[in-house]
């Protein structure tokens, strides 16, 4: 196998076909701008990728390309070693749900789910079984004979799943699909997209900006930045080991302090020092120290004996103590100016502090991550690794 096959870009032939969709240097320019900038990823079947970031960052229209609703300007998408890259999207095979639903008003939910077989050809009355059995797949089987306006919400996103899915597509697009839906049914969809793409084995494309939607459904995502992916992985190593300042200030809570990373692997910034856990891939130089809230302890400043200096801790003054139900978020204004939020369970309240007080804030090595201070100094490596990381096994 050559290099570039063993990274995940093989040239035509059979070796394509062991991915679900590959999409290689993939740019859509409006103008001078780019809306998305040379972004490649391939995915093996039985994967659910969620493209995640900003309004604007280029998730959206990446996935239209792929659908065939947007014509690319550069690179190619494969399907299943099937190059469609000009092909209409109608021919293409592909599974797509939408966040506004798009039912047609006038045909009942099993007519609905029926319409794409009979567009490809397939006789009216093994559409409608078909669509039956998508139904009672998303547990709709008895509103079969129902207008969309009979239905809820939640049940009208059910039957543009089961839409969907009818014709058993290997590879599914979902365009922010629980948007308009409340924190309740969304969670109940999110289990309900998870189970039928897994029974069916589907390769699923997921965008939303919602980072417990990301975290809690993909095997793995995509964060987008300014048209390009700025990094790809599993959820786990998003958000405990991100590579740019932009991922860890975007995966969920984060305090970042400006430091120095030296070659002995500790690290330096205004007030504290401390140590980098060996697995790290430490970038010397100037850096950006990533901690997370919930990874923060804090104490009163004399508790540590009076060493003023120890080691992965910080000192300063708590601004606020805020209640949040499972937790309790202090506020603690560093002696520099700089604010951290240390996050502590509701379970550990006795060791709460109060505002005003006197506090050291501590971490363990293990729990920080250094990022570069200009995150264009990461990009050059990141193609390779995302292609690797993208190469994981799907479930």
């Amino acid at each position: 196998m050559s290099p570039d096959s063993q990274r995940g870009r093989p040239g035509p032939g059979t070796e394509a076909s062991r991915f679900a969709l590959e999409v290689s240097g993939v740019t859509k320019r409006y103008g001078s701008q780019a809306a998305v900038d040379d972004v490649s990823f391939a995915l093996e079947p039985g994967t659910f990728l969620t493209m995640l970031g900003p309004s604007g960052s280029g998730k959206t229209t990446t996935l239209s390309m792929i659908a065939g609703f947007t014509q690319q300007d550069q690179g190619t998408i494969t399907v299943a070693g099937r190059d469609i890259s000009a092909v209409p999207p109608h021919q293409r095979g592909i599974g797509v749900v939408f966040q506004n639903y798009a039912l047609f008003p006038h045909l009942s939910v099993e007519q609905n789910v029926a319409f794409p077989l009979e567009m490809q050809g397939v006789r009216r009355r093994e559409a409608l079984a078909k669509a039956r059995e998508a139904l009672e797949m998303v547990e709709l089987g008895t509103r079969a004979g129902s207008k969309p306006r009979e239905l809820s919400g939640g049940q009208q996103q059910r039957v543009a799943l089961a839409r969907a899915v009818v014709f058993e597509p290997p590879l599914l697009l979902m365009d922010e699909p629980l948007g308009a839906l409340d924190k309740r049914l969304r969670t109940q969809m999110q289990i309900e997209i998870m189970r039928i793409s897994r029974k069916l084995g589907s390769t699923v494309v997921y965008v939303t900006h919602d980072q417990e939607e990301a975290l809690v459904m993909s095997d793995l995502i995509a964060v987008y930045n300014n048209g390009a992916i700025e990094q790809l992985g599993t959820s786990r190593e998003l958000y405990e080991t991100p590579r740019t300042r932009f991922v860890a200030d975007f995966i969920g809570e984060s305090v970042l302090l400006p430091c120095v990373a030296e070659p002995d692997g500790s690290c330096h910034g205004l007030g504290w020092h401390g140590t980098l856990p060996k697995r790290a891939e430490l970038r010397e130089g100037r850096g950006v120290l990533v901690l997370r809230p919930e990874d923060l302890t804090i104490a009163p400043d004399d508790a540590t004996g009076g060493a003023a200096g120890a080691a992965n801790s910080i000192a300063g003054t708590v601004a606020d103590v805020i209640y949040v139900g499972s937790a309790l978020i202090s506020l603690v204004r560093t002696d520099d100016g700089a604010e951290l939020e240390v996050r502590t369970p509701r379970s550990e309240a006795a060791l709460a502090v109060r505002g005003g007080d006197r506090v050291r804030v501590h971490w363990r090595p293990e729990h920080a991550v250094v990022v570069p201070e200009d995150e264009r100094a990461t990009r050059g490596g990141e193609e390779e690794l995302a292609t690797r990381q993208l190469l994981a096994p799907g479930r």
